[in-house]
């Protein structure tokens, strides 16, 4: 059981750590791209602020422990545990 979820939290968190980052990027080249070297977005145009701050606060975490999980695979033996 401990194994199919802690598969789970680090597939998660992978999967929105590449979510970010290719966000991220496309913003990055959405602006590289314009003349002004700049771009202007707004965050809250229906009212969906509150909710992705709320997601932010639980994912990030799950972001953390997956990349710690992700080590601890690549690294059998060598990550610290106290």
């Amino acid at each position: 059981m401990w194994g199919r979820v802690k598969s789970l939290v680090m597939y998660l968190g992978l999967v929105t750590s590449y979510g970010f980052a290719t966000l991220f990027v496309w913003t990055f080249l959405k602006a590289y791209s314009t003349s002004d070297k700049a771009v202007v977005f707004a965050v809250n145009t229906i009212g969906e602020a509150h909710l992705e701050y709320l997601l932010f606060l639980v994912l990030m975490p799950v972001m953390t422990l997956s990349l710690f999980y992700a080590v601890e695979e690549l690294l059998p033996g060598q990550v610290r545990k106290s």
